[in-house]
């Protein structure tokens, strides 16, 4: 089951709730990700450990470039709680 952390806490991650999803590893350059992305409704960020912070360079990145829709995060579930905690959810 994917989750999606949010402000409320975590909640089931869906396409019938977000729509179109892309995902991304953490250690994505950004420099491949073509203009397709900002159609996306949810830009899913993959964690592969807790102390990998580049999904978080991605994501400043992605909204530098202009993607103004929801991120979320994806990786275990002990991790998402404290990157969670880490980014105010």
């Amino acid at each position: 089951m994917n989750i999606l952390v949010t402000d409320q806490g975590f909640s089931p991650l869906t396409h019938a709730a977000y729509g179109v999803i892309k995902t991304f590893a953490a250690d994505t350059d950004p420099a491949t990700i073509t203009a397709e992305v900002f159609t996306a409704d949810l830009i899913r960020i993959e964690f592969a450990s807790f102390a990998d912070g580049r999904g978080f360079t991605l994501a400043r990145l992605l909204r530098l470039r202009g993607f103004r829709a929801r991120t979320g995060i994806a990786g275990r579930r002990h991790q998402l709680q404290v990157l969670g905690r880490a980014v105010g959810s």
